[in-house]
């Protein structure tokens, strides 16, 4: 199958040198080579269709964690949504239940 082609390793490979162009006297095998292709443009498209993709994913899942953190924030009440600042209070106003009934 195409999908098949895409994911496959490969398993075809030969005992050979490790240059080419320098052999052993003997000519003795040195490494495992290879004889698949190396990457094609197949598969370099299927790789950067795959980086787009997660790219766009992580930038939809970072916008999606951002909407619900506000609403997250919103539906939480904490003191600092209903503070209020007084500025140049009266010297003589100290008691904090003439403060809570003015308020």
């Amino acid at each position: 199958s195409p999908l098949q082609n895409l994911t496959q390793t490969c398993t075809e490979s030969q005992l050979g040198n490790v240059f080419d162009f320098a052999k052993t006297p003997d000519n003795t095998p040195l490494v495992l080579r290879t004889l698949c292709e190396g990457a094609e443009l197949t598969q370099g498209m299927v790789n950067w269709a795959s980086f787009i993709f997660m790219v766009i994913a992580f930038a939809l899942i970072a916008l999606y964690q951002s909407q619900i953190e506000i609403r997250f924030n919103e539906d939480q009440v904490t003191v600092t949504d209903y503070s209020i600042v007084v500025e140049n209070p009266p010297p003589d106003a100290t008691d904090p239940d003439v403060w809570r009934d003015f308020f």
